[in-house]
């Protein structure tokens, strides 16, 4: 009896193995606390340089850093970037963390070629509204000066401006992006122009349940064109991305809900400076003239955000001024939903703020450069983000039927020794001297068994 009561045990194995597998992986990643909820920067630690000549050497790709309080030594920072295509545009993003909900801060990025600059660009907090990222962004090559389109090597550097609030800064996690954009063989016959932007806001209508979004960059969760419903609560950052190809514009709209009057009462007149704003691959900020990205929610107004990009053309990387330069390239596009965190002790803290989200992306793919070999943009991995709950989903699913089918094959091959074993031997004539017990399956062997793989309204500053 032993040698059958043991083989029985695998597949019982196999299917409480199968139940347990499809709990955890299609049970969706628990809500993320409310610290959670915040802006995480990420990339590889580097510690930048205190000069031009001794800049820290990067690759395109993403780093960290830290960055000091203004009018200190480590309130600067440098790195140098060496192209590894002829004539290749190079792009730096530096963002920061925004800080306390009253503090103002301004960081810059220049480019130079050996003593040359190729240009700066400079983001705050200041103005209209809040965002949770304070990015700035600059770019050397197509449109430059010769030396910034044929140097070597292009030097950065990241510097945090006297700006009101000052008093309250600390040190910051400087999260970096570096680009490379090769040049395309057929740049002169590319599209210079593109049709104006359509006036038409995307549809709010039928909205279904958005997915909880990331809180960085890297954790962005993917979204289709529609009309999503969610909540977001003050201090908390959910991320998105949509993938957008050469010809194409993302429009995305926010429309609030009326704070209720048990709201109102609590928030006693504050408000709530919500912002929707959109990064382009590099994670400069892509954001057309027709956008209005920051707006204030109180008992009287629930504003309408809406954040455009330009159409995505090659020759927009030549633009000498505008967000427009930094729509050069087909990839993910980021949204970012923000509310501010609100004062200690705000009756504003925790309360869900009610919005619909619409998604839609314009225009034919058209004007797709000859890059060779090439990619459209060398350096980070444009292919992460999360896909939500689905993902999860999916991936149980998926372990579930190979487990599933695991175990229906030791079954099978169970029962047929079991039939195997009914038979009598010998033909059906047993010899008296012949022994009386069943054969094992398999030859007398285990059968083999290997277990299967295992398996988130205004308008910004002109130096955006």
């Amino acid at each position: 009896m032993h040698r059958h009561a043991l083989p029985l045990r695998t597949p019982v194995l196999v299917a409480a193995a199968a139940l347990t597998a499809t709990v955890v992986l299609t049970t969706p990643p628990p809500a993320a606390a409310d610290d959670a909820a915040t802006y995480e920067p990420a990339g590889k630690s580097v510690d930048g340089g205190a000069s031009a000549g001794d800049a820290t050497g990067l690759e395109a790709g993403d780093w960290k850093d830290t960055i000091g309080l203004t009018g200190t030594a480590e309130g600067q920072r440098w790195y140098t970037v060496k192209r590894t295509v002829d004539g290749s545009t190079v792009r730096f993003a530096a963002a920061v963390p925004s800080g306390a909900p009253t503090a103002k801060h301004k960081v810059t990025v220049e480019a130079f070629a050996g003593n040359t600059s190729c240009g700066k660009g400079d983001s705050s907090s200041a103005g209209g509204g809040h965002q949770p990222i304070v990015v700035a962004s600059a770019a050397a090559g197509a449109g430059d000066s010769d030396e910034c389109v044929d140097g070597d090597a292009i030097t950065f550097s990241v510097t945090r401006e006297v700006s009101e609030g000052s008093e309250e800064q600390t040190d910051e996690t400087l999260e970096i992006r570096v680009v490379e954009e090769p040049t395309a063989k057929d740049a002169e016959q590319l599209p210079t122009k593109s049709a104006d932007l359509p006036e038409k806001k995307p549809s709010l209508s039928d909205p279904e349940e958005l997915p909880a979004g990331g809180v960085s960059f890297d954790e962005a969760v993917s979204l289709d064109p529609g009309a999503y419903e969610g909540t977001i609560s003050p201090g908390e950052t959910q991320i998105y991305r949509v993938d957008l190809d050469w010809g194409q514009s993302l429009d995305t709209v926010a429309q609030f809900a009326p704070v209720t009057a048990a709201q109102a009462t609590a928030f006693d007149g504050e408000d709530v400076q919500t912002s929707l704003v959109t990064y382009a691959p590099s994670r400069a900020v892509a954001t057309d003239s027709i956008s209005y990205t920051y707006g204030r929610l109180n008992e009287y107004s629930s504003p309408e955000l809406r954040s455009t990009t330009p159409f995505v053309l090659y020759n927009a990387r030549e633009n000498s001024y505008g967000t427009a330069t930094a729509v050069s390239s087909a990839g993910p596009y980021y949204v970012v939903v923000a509310a501010p965190p609100v004062e200690e002790g705000s009756g504003a803290a925790g309360a869900d703020l009610g919005f619909t989200l619409g998604v839609a992306v314009n225009g034919e793919v058209s004007g797709t450069p000859d890059l060779g070999d090439q990619a459209a943009v060398i350096g980070p991995d444009l292919d992460g983000g999360s896909s939500g709950w689905l993902t999860w989903v999916l991936v149980g699913l998926g372990v579930l039927l190979v487990l599933a089918g695991v175990a229906a094959v030791l079954i099978a091959r169970r029962r047929a020794a079991g039939a195997r074993a009914e038979a009598t031997p010998y033909g059906g004539y047993t010899p008296p001297d012949a022994p009386q017990d069943y054969p094992q399956p398999y030859g007398g062997q285990q059968a083999p068994y290997s277990p299967p793989p295992a398996s988130r309204g205004e308008r910004p500053g002109d130096g955006w």
